[in-house]
C-alpha cells in the first residue's frame, strides 16, 4: 500500500526495486533479522506473487510488468525477465526503463547488436539522453498517462510560505 500511495503522490514517477538483500549491515540498520539465504529467496518468490497479483489488477499498466521483470532478473531467471521487459514494451513502446531494461539484459546474455538497439532508441526517444524530463517514459501513442493532482492539504506542507499557488 505504501508503494501505491508513493506511485500516486509522485505522479507516477516511482520506480520500486526488489530483491533478497545481501547486506547485513543494511538490515540491522532497520533493526531486522539477516535471514539465511532460503529464507530471503523465499520472500523474493513471495514479492513475485504480490507483484503477479498487481498485475491481475491492473494489467496494463507496464511499470508493474517492469517490476516483475527486475523481480526475476534477481532470481536469475534472465528469460523470463526478458519476457516481462518485452511484455511491457508491448503495452507501451516508450517505457525507456522497459527498454534499458532490455538492453542490461542483452548485455548480460552477450548479445551486444541487440543492447546497442535499445540503447540507440532510447537516445532517439530522448535527445541528449535527458531522462529527468520524461521520468524514464518517453511519448508514446499507446499509454498517455495523466498527471495526478494532489489533494492541497499535501501540496501545502511542501511550500514555502511566500511559494504562489499555481
Amino acid at each position: 500500500r505504501m508503494a501505491s500511495t508513493l506511485q500516486i503522490a509522485s505522479g507516477g514517477r516511482l520506480i520500486l526495486g526488489l530483491g533478497i538483500g545481501g547486506a547485513p549491515a543494511e538490515h540491522a540498520a532497520y533493526g531486522m533479522d539477516f535471514p539465511e539465504v532460503p529464507e530471503r529467496v523465499r520472500r523474493l518468490e513471495e514479492a513475485i506473487a504480490v507483484v503477479q497479483k498487481a498485475i491481475k489488477e491492473d494489467p496494463r499498466n507496464p511499470r508493474l510488468v517492469t517490476l516483475l521483470g527486475g523481480l526475476h532478473v534477481t532470481k536469475k531467471d534472465v528469460r523470463q525477465a526478458e519476457v516481462e521487459f518485452k511484455r511491457a514494451l508491448a503495452l507501451d513502446d516508450g517505457f525507456t526503463l522497459a527498454r534499458l531494461a532490455l538492453a542490461q539484459v542483452a548485455l548480460t546474455e552477450k548479445r551486444e547488436v541487440d543492447a546497442t538497439g535499445h540503447l540507440q532508441r532510447v537516445l532517439k526517444a530522448e535527445p541528449g539522453g535527458d531522462h529527468r524530463a520524461r521520468d524514464i517514459h518517453t511519448p508514446s501513442a499507446t499509454a498517455a498517462r495523466p498527471a495526478v493532482q494532489l489533494p492541497a492539504r499535501l501540496t501545502k506542507a511542501r511550500r514555502a510560505p511566500s511559494a504562489r499557488s499555481s
